[in-house]
């Protein structure tokens, strides 16, 4: 992963990964984007969402991306500048939490999508961000989605949330993955029951049509031996 070329190799095949095996049909998200919104995406990485974010939005639109890892950080603002839409997209080096100060970043040599935070203080450090920090009270006004996927730490982050998601009630894309999240302490069965008791249901995407409304044990076994991502929507 240090070259170059294999480098980008990995990005374009990551790319194909993330739209045709991973994330679903995420082209359908768009229907939670109204033109002029403002979209928050925590893990932005290389830019994958962030891009989509950026042209659903338009020009009257705004995207908050926050990435931790540096190489990542530069190919995200990279690609945005690419694109011409550097002035409605706010970049953030760093990661989200429940609390702004100093987190660390474990990276995964192997994997650029892989970074995440440690829990034992050991790695690099990188600047921690709540998201009511981030969005100021007329952010909150427009916010109509907030993707997270941070490798586990997603607790943390809706920890630091609250204000925001009460005050703008937005679509939440979340990445599920029970492993990652018991090594923060947490659990899918956490996630779920906190949104449940804010009103929020779980869904998922479908190629057509609205999406599919979720039950409790539909989302605990299809994470129990991988990874998922469940759109909430306020109930």
């Amino acid at each position: 992963m240090k070259w170059p070329l294999v480098r980008r190799l990995f990005l374009v095949f990551y790319s194909m990964y993330k739209t045709w095996v991973e994330s679903g049909p995420i082209e359908r998200l768009q229907d939670y984007v109204p033109a002029g919104s403002l979209v928050i995406d925590i893990g932005a990485n290389v830019g994958f969402f962030t891009r989509k974010f950026a042209r659903w939005v338009g020009e009257a639109g705004r995207v908050i991306a926050v990435e931790p890892d540096s190489e990542n950080f530069t190919r995200l603002v990279a690609v945005v500048a690419r694109d011409g839409h550097t002035s409605r997209v706010g970049a953030y080096h760093g990661a989200a939490a429940s609390s702004d100060g100093v987190l660390h970043l474990q990276r995964n040599e192997l994997h650029p999508g892989d970074h995440r935070l440690a829990r034992d203080e050991q790695g690099i450090e990188v600047r921690a961000y709540t998201i009511d920090t981030l969005a100021t009270a007329d952010d909150r006004a427009r916010i109509s989605l907030i993707k997270i996927d941070v490798q586990g730490a997603e607790m943390l982050v809706l920890n630091g949330a609250w204000e925001t998601i009460e005050a703008s009630r937005p679509a939440l894309f979340v990445e599920i993955d029970d492993k990652a999240l018991r090594d923060f302490g947490s659990s899918a069965e956490e996630i779920l029951d906190t949104l449940t008791q804010r009103n929020y249901a779980p869904h998922q995407l479908m190629p057509k049509g609205e999406p599919r409304r979720l039950t409790w044990e539909e989302v605990v076994n299809a994470v129990a031996n991988d990874y998922t991502d469940v759109l909430f929507l306020p109930a």
